[in-house]
């Protein structure tokens, strides 16, 4: 299904692997960039709120890496790719390590971050043995 709906789209349609490495930088600096934001009266955003908006931008950052068939063994693995991975990875430690002090996190979130880290790692680790296969 996922290779027939690659098929059906038009090539502009799809952003290239260095379109979604800077749109993973963007949100990196995005949220480092954190301070007043008048829509909550000049203070900070919640850090769940921010933490919501950056995990789906780096899920759809994944998912658009494996509709590029971008899946490490068997597919176009590349450096960008795998940077771009390493980052999310990371992204996903530290939030679990900076926001387990919020009740909410812990109920709600963290699971589902867990399972998202795991499967960015499990990527990771394809993407690793591609290279090792390639070199």
């Amino acid at each position: 299904i996922l290779y027939t709906h690659l098929e059906s789209c038009n090539t502009p349609d799809l952003r290239t692997h260095h379109t979604l490495n800077i749109h993973k930088l963007k949100t990196q600096k995005e949220r480092d960039r954190q301070g007043p934001d008048p829509r909550y009266s000049n203070a900070p955003p919640p850090s769940l709120d921010v933490y919501q908006f950056i995990w789906d931008r780096t899920r759809m950052i994944r998912k658009d890496f494996i509709l590029q068939n971008y899946i490490g063994t068997g597919g176009r693995c590349n450096a960008i790719a795998t940077r771009c991975h390493e980052r999310i990875a990371r992204w996903h430690a530290m939030c679990e390590h900076q926001l387990s002090h919020l009740e909410d996190f812990v109920t709600m979130q963290s699971q589902q971050n867990i399972q998202e880290l795991g499967q960015t790692m499990k990527t990771l680790n394809q993407y690793y043995d591609d290279a090792m296969g390639r070199s």
